[in-house]
């Protein structure tokens, strides 16, 4: 359960990235330096955020440091939506990311045969937003495709 929480993943990015996309959590996680940032990590709803939703994932942090200082950020339009689009090479990287931390080998040759599905002509731009891939494919939509 505590994989699925919002302390877990900060202090993950903050301690751990490399951790990031693992679906099992290894026997030793999560270490006390974790379990203590977690600890120090408050969740609290914020009805404006959601305005938007889901057509925008807002978002907004702050943090205030042990000498008193609070820095806060406010995103609105997360990596891959319209607003902030991402490129196809970083797009590719998070993938090979998701689907080798799931334990599923093979992740390039995946994400080429993504590709074809979603852009059989080889163009560079892509046609689906980001997000909307793995609803496609988990959809149980099927296209014959050269292997």
């Amino acid at each position: 359960a505590f994989m699925k929480s919002l302390s877990y993943q900060m202090a993950i990015a903050a301690l751990a990235p490399q951790h990031r996309f693992d679906l099992r959590p290894a026997a030793t996680m999560p270490t006390p330096e974790i379990r203590d940032f977690m600890a120090r990590v408050t969740v609290i709803a914020d009805q404006n955020l959601m305005m938007s939703y889901p057509k925008q994932w807002a978002a907004r942090i702050v943090v205030e440091t042990r000498d008193g200082a609070r820095h806060e950020r406010a995103i609105v339009a997360i990596p891959g939506a319209p607003g902030r689009p991402i490129e196809k090479a970083q797009l590719a990287l998070k993938f090979e990311q998701v689907v080798s931390a799931a334990g599923v080998g093979g992740a390039k040759r995946l994400w080429e045969i993504a590709l074809r599905l979603t852009d059989p002509d080889g163009g560079e731009a892509l046609p689906f937003e980001p997000f909307s891939l793995r609803a496609e494919i988990g959809a149980g939509a099927t296209k014959q495709v050269g292997l």
